[in-house]
């Protein structure tokens, strides 16, 4: 909802500005037009992961190469808290001779689930020679939209606790209708929890029940995902039934009014490959 609307914001305010092509650059100018400096591109909105490890590189440009270096000045406007700059605050270097510069800045990630969108503006404020932002430019020469989206989506973990019944077994392949419990003469019921000094809500451990077959190793964490409603298992294949890794490829929860967990892949024993197996927890 919030980036629709400032998706239409933007294309509101782009909509005000009179998009002149008087040059090569299609900028236009009421001063010299070998004095501009802004953008190199003019896409208004840059959209990245708060979570991303990935370098936002904002490049500069002045229309004319100049005998010594220019420096771009700029401004960063919205919270620090998302974001860190990677190269110098306010300050990008354009060197002698060359027309483009860079603004080099990274998302600050967290494991709140907060706003979906959080953004700052980038807007060039000048330089220290005589190059100067045309007051014509289209907006997105003259500043971005940097906006963040969060990716803690949220779930009702403490939802999931509980006593679970486990229905497993081979689906396809030469062992298809096998189960481990048919094959083993065992019987498996599980308990879970949430995990004591979590901050991000998203984990639960997994005990057998007293009087049961051990089916995960007592202890095994899982971890929500609740963006792509799928889990894994942070600390690595769980051992299933004390038999085999359990490599799971595909995984799902049900958070309605039946919680149940869905986890798919093959069985590692040793050398030997077993699958496709299927686990199905449902809460009791």
């Amino acid at each position: 909802m919030k980036r629709n609307l400032l998706s239409i914001l933007t294309l509101l305010v782009s909509s005000l500005f009179i998009f002149i092509s008087c040059n090569e650059d299609d900028t236009a100018t009421s001063i010299n037009p070998d004095s501009i400096v802004r953008f190199e591109t003019g896409e208004p909105v840059i959209e990245i992961s708060e979570e991303s490890d990935e370098i936002i590189e904002i490049p500069v440009y002045i229309n004319k190469e100049a005998d010594g270096p220019v420096t771009v000045l700029y401004e960063v406007v919205g919270d620090e808290a998302n974001y860190e700059m990677i190269s110098e605050y306010g300050k990008a270097v354009i060197p002698a001779g060359q027309r483009t510069g860079v603004i080099l800045m990274q998302a600050v990630g967290n494991d709140t689930q907060d706003d979906p969108v959080n953004s700052v503006i980038v807007r060039i404020t000048g330089s220290d020679t005589s190059f100067e932002v045309p007051n014509e430019v289209a907006i997105g020469y003259a500043e971005k939209i940097v906006t963040f989206l969060d990716d803690e989506c949220p779930v009702d973990i403490e939802s999931f606790e509980g006593t679970y019944s486990v229905q497993e077994g081979f689906y396809d392949g030469v062992n298809a209708g096998l189960t481990l419990a048919g094959a083993f003469d065992e019987s498996y019921q599980l308990e879970i929890s949430t995990v004591d000094g979590d901050d991000t809500g998203t984990l639960l451990e997994i005990n057998n029940s007293s009087g049961f077959d051990t089916y995960f190793d007592n202890g095994t964490i899982v971890q929500f995902d609740a963006c792509n409603n799928s889990f894994s298992f942070p600390d690595g294949d769980p051992l299933i039934a004390l038999f085999a890794f359990h490599l799971t490829a595909e995984s799902s929860y049900d958070e309605g009014a039946v919680k149940s967990m869905t986890g798919r892949g093959n069985m590692v024993a040793g050398a030997s490959n077993y699958g496709p197996y299927e686990f199905i927890l449902t809460k009791q």
